[in-house]
């Protein structure tokens, strides 16, 4: 009976966390879709190519976020992420969490030139 309820345990608790990576997808998508009136589907690859172009700044009210420096047409806040005016939706849900996991990351960092110099060789 025991090892019955530890297994169901176990079970709901994956499949609470699967749902959950589930919903912050789904509302990283209608975000984008909000904010942007052009979005299209990419790879945390891509991501990493177009946020390595572009010169960012910080805010201190928004520490997990990413504005452009040249332009209101790149931004990284929330769970947006627009570079030229185009939103990018992660094309599945673990490349989301690599996208999640790199801001969460490398916003400790005081400069976005840090970051930047991080993925070039």
């Amino acid at each position: 009976m025991i090892p019955v309820f530890i297994g169901l345990i176990i079970l709901g608790i994956i499949l609470l966390v699967l749902l959950l990576l589930l919903l912050y997808r789904q509302i990283h998508i209608a975000q984008v879709r909000d904010d942007c009136k052009i979005y299209g589907k990419a790879s945390f690859e891509t991501f990493l190519k177009e946020f390595n172009k572009r010169n960012w700044e910080r805010q201190s009210m928004y520490p997990e976020s990413f504005f452009g420096k040249d332009n209101n047409s790149n931004k990284i806040h929330a769970s947006i992420i627009k570079f030229d005016d185009k939103g990018m939706i992660m094309k599945n849900t673990l490349e989301y969490w690599k996208f999640k996991k790199f801001i969460k990351k490398h916003c400790l960092k005081k400069e976005s030139k840090e970051i930047k110099d991080l993925w070039e060789s």
